[in-house]
């Protein structure tokens, strides 16, 4: 996978998975990434958000989380029943 940066207050701009450009606060809000930061998101091929993670996460929970993405265990249980298992 591959890891960017948005900041949810800047004007700069990006390309989204459609190809538009615009600012990342806009790609924020219309991908629904804001509310509380920060904010962990993975997106499938087709630019659709997969699985979303509000806060803070230490290196094992990104890596459980990465793993949930990649395995696509995202399709069977929430993250939190995943988390659980895999303790």
């Amino acid at each position: 996978f591959l890891n960017f940066e948005v900041d949810v207050e800047s004007s700069v701009n990006l390309t989204d998975f459609d190809g538009n450009t615009l600012q990342e606060k806009i790609f924020a809000q219309r991908h629904n990434l804001v509310g509380a930061t920060p904010v962990l998101a993975f997106f499938d091929l087709n630019g659709k958000r997969v699985v979303r993670h509000t806060g803070f996460a230490n290196k094992k929970d990104f890596l459980l989380l990465a793993n949930y993405f990649v395995d696509k265990s995202y399709k069977k249980e929430p993250f939190i029943r995943y988390k659980r298992k895999h303790k």
